[in-house]
């Protein structure tokens, strides 16, 4: 529990808006009461030890609650991001092709003249040289 709530501390802000739908609690809130449940049941006697486990217990349920909705969230925006991300690919080949298109018909069509006037430089040539 201790390393779950240090891996969560280090980005806080990212589970500060999360709360337990029956408690109202944060992740944070819940982590401090199971410190205070989880030392009660550790120096309690047999007879409060099952209160007090179990009132750990049901914070652990409700962190998991809380961990459930935020991976669900968090799924979403990933997938979110990847199709924006697959948007973006798909715009970058399409225009990407049709640049190489544009390119490819400006060098036939250049090729296509150049190629019109070496054959009537040829065709002249021939000509002058039947002529005589």
């Amino acid at each position: 529990m201790l390393e779950a709530e240090a891996i969560m501390k280090t980005h806080p802000e990212r589970f500060e808006n999360y709360k337990h739908p029956n408690s109202g609690r944060t992740a944070f809130e819940l982590f401090d009461d199971f410190k205070v449940y989880f030392a009660a049941w550790k120096n309690s006697s047999d007879s409060e030890s099952v209160a007090s486990f179990e009132s750990a217990r049901n914070v652990i349920n409700e962190l998991e609650e809380i961990l459930d909705e935020y991976s669900v969230d968090i799924t979403e925006e990933s997938q979110a991001y990847q199709q924006k991300m697959q948007q973006v690919i798909w715009i970058g080949l399409t225009a990407a092709l049709a640049v190489s298109a544009v390119i490819g018909v400006l060098i036939i069509r250049n090729l296509r003249k150049r190629t019109q006037i070496v054959v009537g430089l040829i065709r002249k040539k021939a000509d002058a040289l039947q002529s005589r």
